[in-house]
């Protein structure tokens, strides 16, 4: 998840905003839904677009502060920062990061290489077992 714009998959091929004007600017506090409408074809297109370049830039900065993520008293961890247009790509994934029992599969996508801009800390949070049956949000039989 490299690009800094996350994109429904109901885009169908249109091609990436201008990051500039109104809907780029909504974009970079929530995920922002477009619809479209084709009068010719009678067809509906809604495409969601999630500008999150300052969301995986304060990740990396927390990642290389050389801050281990832990709250002053050590109960807590912060190991992660997902963008919420990311987090409903997961939900249609099968993947619920809001499910106690998913949290197994949210840890090993973590732990990706492909998903290392969501880590705001260093570290392994996955059992290695789990890692080997799930990755990048398939279960391998």
């Amino acid at each position: 998840m490299s690009d800094s714009m996350v994109r429904g998959n109901l885009g169908h091929g249109r091609k990436v905003r201008k990051k500039s004007g109104a809907l780029a600017e909504m974009s970079k506090f929530e995920p922002v839904d477009v619809h479209y409408y084709d009068d010719v074809n009678k067809t509906r297109t809604v495409e969601t677009i999630h500008d999150v370049t300052a969301i995986l830039e304060n990740n990396k900065e927390q990642r290389l502060s050389g801050h281990d993520g832990y709250s002053p008293s050590r109960e807590l961890r912060k190991v992660a920062s997902i963008p919420l247009g990311a987090v409903n790509q997961l939900y249609q994934m099968g993947i619920d990061v809001m499910k106690d029992e998913d949290w197994p599969k949210v840890a090993a996508l973590l732990d990706s290489k492909d998903y290392e801009a969501w880590r705001t800390s260093n570290g392994v949070i996955s059992s290695k077992a789990y890692r080997t049956h799930f990755t990048l949000g398939k279960q391998q039989g």
